[in-house]
């Protein structure tokens, strides 16, 4: 029989186990992808909706955030800035992929290169490195690249017609590298993109109207990639529950879901424990019961039981009060996560006893999110 320590052990290797065969997805970009990619949280959103199972499908990278609205896995491989022409010159990529080793990359790049100027001839020559080296990691990477949002920069001027004279040689470049072992995708993320609702500073995609046309342009070349690697819906709808993993990696902490998703959780055993803060639940029952001798005696009993959202933590606080003239004595008892019973022998005789109940719960985080709050 496995002692509490194998059996913590086992459960952590399982868990490796299943991330080590899930298909693995990098988002690849600049700031589009990272500080303003909540469009990755609705894309999980969508697959979770269209039936996927998320615990097979792991968001990758070592890059995290932002927090956004919905949760989501939150790895990623986007860089405030970066430029396809430094990322390629400077190898940055290999050294990502190590890490990674990505089944499927969304490669969305090339919004700092034309605001810095860079040739389409520049840039296409860095997509062709970047094709090259996630090769190297992956022979049957699944490639998807972006024809990237327009620009409405008011200091770039020329920026936007740059971005259009790169979309319109990338399906070119795209055909005459793709292979049936290593396909590229286009997709087309200018197309229907409005540079004066869609962005929230004339480079950045807003919320909720830039990055849901991002996410909804993404998706269906995204479930293609996915049949082509053999991975398909196991549900017809969307899941009650998410795994905790699929929010918190096992290499990552319980600090970064409570910064990144709004979320408080702990390590327990080799489970991770999650309540939402919006929405825990909570309940407080209080019970009063009076007891009226017929002597000069009066002894009373209150009890509170707080219950919080956190299903391991439990408070139980007991007063009792008794009062015979002269003397009067006082006894508190607090205990937690565990039970006190008290006998106590009286010869005063009851009157009155009344008990008053009173309970408040919230909504839980499964109706709000669809998550549980322990796997």
């Amino acid at each position: 029989m496995l002692g509490r320590t194998g059996f913590i052990a086992a459960i952590g290797i399982l868990i490796s186990l299943q991330y080590v065969f899930a298909l693995r997805y990098l988002p690849l970009g600049d700031s589009i992808t990272g500080p303003y990619g909540c469009w990755r949280a609705l894309l999980y959103q969508k697959l979770n909706s269209a039936g996927y199972d998320l615990n097979n499908i792991d968001f990758v990278g070592n890059q995290t955030g932002p927090g956004c609205s919905v949760p989501y896995d939150f790895n990623n491989e986007g860089h405030l800035g970066f430029e396809a022409v430094n990322i390629a010159s400077q190898n940055l990529l290999v050294g990502w992929l190590v890490d990674a080793k990505p089944d499927i990359v969304t490669m969305f790049l090339g919004t700092n290169d034309c605001l810095y100027g860079q040739s389409t001839t520049s840039i296409l020559a860095a997509y062709t490195t970047l094709v090259a080296q996630m090769r190297a990691s992956n022979p049957k990477v699944v490639i998807l690249v972006a024809q990237i949002i327009p620009m409405n920069y008011s200091s770039c001027v020329g920026c936007n017609s740059r971005v259009i004279d790169l979309n319109s040689q990338i399906p070119a470049w795209a055909t005459s590298l793709t292979t049936s072992n290593s396909p590229i995708t286009v997709v087309d993320q200018y197309t229907g993109f409005d540079i004066s609702t869609d962005l929230i500073d004339g480079l950045h995609p807003n919320d909720p109207s830039g990055i849901t046309k991002i996410a909804n342009k993404w998706f269906t070349p995204f479930v293609s990639a996915l049949k082509l690697l053999g991975v398909t819906p196991v549900r017809s709808g969307p899941s009650a529950t998410f795994s905790c993993f699929d929010v918190i990696p096992p290499w990552g902490t319980c600090a970064q879901q409570l910064s990144w998703g709004n979320c408080a959780a702990s390590w327990m055993f080799g489970y991770c424990q999650q309540t939402c803060g919006s929405c825990g639940t909570s309940s407080t029952i209080t019970s009063t019961t009076s007891i009226t001798p017929t002597s000069t005696t009066t002894r009373s009993t209150t009890t509170t039981t707080t219950t919080s959202a956190n299903p391991l933590s439990t408070t139980t606080t007991k007063t009792t009060t008794s009062t015979t003239s002269p003397t009067t004595t006082t006894t508190t008892a607090t205990t937690s996560s565990s039970s006190v019973v008290t006998k106590t022998s009286t010869t005063t005789s009851r009157t009155t006893s009344t008990t008053t109940s009173t309970t408040t719960s919230s909504s839980t985080c499964a109706a709000k999110y669809g998550q549980v709050t322990e796997i």
